[in-house]
């Protein structure tokens, strides 16, 4: 008879974290992720505090992760101190199980808002300064170069009382979102949407 086959090893990956469990950063940080806001077939945001403020963590399956764009957008809104965008505390990956990154957290989207409201439908001076708002947050994300590709009542969402921002809206979620412009700003040609798939170095100079 001849030797045994080896044993095959399965890797697995794409495993989200759930509540209570903790994301532990090299430096010994750790973020504890709380209850769950919100859940999807590739991902999870989990509420949770760091010194007092409160943020938001968002995981996302490594396979078919979108957080890398979203960060690109983040920091690059942060860093031209953008009013209507969160700001973003930290990001990493956690082997092949899962991209993480923590931003501030935000209350109900536009979209529940309006559901919740007796006639479903914001007063005038209420829409009006919603209006302005978003409109200035759309502003914000092209003079940086970026279009949204998705922009809806629920991409926009106020702030929290406890981290004093529930009076400005704030623009998220922008895994659809695309560079329009080179560094020279011109316009660049449109592509086909599609999945995004970014290089790996990007991902990790990113999250640096």
């Amino acid at each position: 008879m001849g030797e045994p086959a080896p044993a095959v090893v399965v890797v697995e990956k794409d495993r989200l974290p759930k509540e209570n469990d903790e994301i532990i950063r090299d430096s010994g940080k750790r973020y504890k992720l709380s209850r769950i806001l919100g859940e999807g077939g590739y991902g999870i945001v989990f509420a949770s505090e760091d010194d007092g403020y409160q943020i938001a963590i968002k995981t996302e399956k490594f396979s078919k992760s979108q957080l890398k764009i979203e960060i690109i957008v983040l920091k690059a809104a942060n860093s031209m101190n953008c009013k209507h965008f969160c700001e973003l505390l930290d990001c990493g990956t956690k082997g092949k199980d899962f991209d993480w990154m923590v931003m501030t957290l935000l209350g109900k989207d536009l979209h529940k808002l309006r559901c919740e409201l007796p006639d479903r439908k914001f007063g005038l001076n209420t829409a009006l300064r919603i209006g302005i708002q978003t409109l200035k947050a759309c502003e914000e994300l092209h003079r940086i170069g970026f279009v949204s590709r998705d922009i809806k009542p629920g991409n926009f969402a106020p702030g929290v009382k406890a981290n004093r921002q529930s009076r400005t809206i704030f623009m998220y979620d922008f895994g659809l979102a695309r560079k329009y412009v080179d560094k020279n700003n011109a316009v660049l040609p449109t592509r086909k949407r599609g999945w995004l798939a970014w290089n790996n170095t990007v991902w990790k100079s990113e999250c640096t």
